[in-house]
């Protein structure tokens, strides 16, 4: 089941009632356009229901990094094992990125495999936070999507292989298209361009309904 675009608030609060629901089979969750409002309704909901959620996204949302503190507090004490965390062309900057950091590599939160912050407003040090996240034992990642961040350079982007190089389970798969980064810029912070040139195409940005 798949919600997308709530539309009203009072449609929302009362989705949000009917999640808090002990037996709403709810397993992915799709919302758009939500705003920080529609975020703190959302996140009560998320620390209350017993929904085994595994996939929860929140692309295109109009949310930023109150909205995404909000979400990481909720995530740590959520029941639900949320594996996929969508976070695509919203307003996060680099402490939003500290947040999801922090929530990466929380002990109550190692089912979550999958996170994109693509398309958001992180700059080398949001990278960083996120390398840092990476590089430690606690995190389970197996997919990092960081594409279209035009302000992280090759410099943020070598924390990032630096946190590779460090990591015991190497199966993780990053995108890093779309990046505003020049062969001379991966040289001289001394990466190799060419690996990175196997990473996938992005999604198109879907559109909401």
């Amino acid at each position: 089941m798949t919600i997308v675009d709530m539309g009203t608030r009072n449609s929302f609060m009362e989705f949000s009632n009917a999640l808090e629901g002990t037996k709403c089979p709810l397993r992915s969750l799709e919302l758009s356009k939500l705003g920080n409002g529609g975020l703190k309704i959302l996140c009560s909901a998320l620390i209350s229901t017993k929904a085994p959620i595994q996939v929860l996204d929140l692309s295109v949302s109009m949310i930023g990094d109150v909205a995404v503190d909000q979400l990481c507090q909720a995530l740590q004490l959520s029941p639900c094992p949320v594996r996929q965390l969508i976070l695509a062309g919203n307003l996060i900057t680099d402490k939003g990125a500290k947040y999801i950091a922090d929530t990466l590599i929380h002990p109550g939160h190692k089912t979550i495999k999958s996170i994109d912050v693509s398309e958001n407003e992180l700059s080398d040090i949001g990278a960083e936070h996120l390398a840092s996240a990476l590089s430690s034992p606690s995190c389970s990642l197996q997919k990092f999507d960081i594409a279209h961040n035009s302000t992280v350079t090759s410099c943020g982007y070598k924390a990032i292989l630096a946190a590779l190089l460090t990591r015991k389970e190497p199966s993780l798969l990053i995108n890093l298209r779309g990046l505003n980064l020049t062969e001379q810029d991966f040289t001289h912070c001394g990466i190799t361009p060419h690996i990175f040139k196997s990473t996938p195409k992005p999604k198109e940005k879907r559109e909401k309904h």
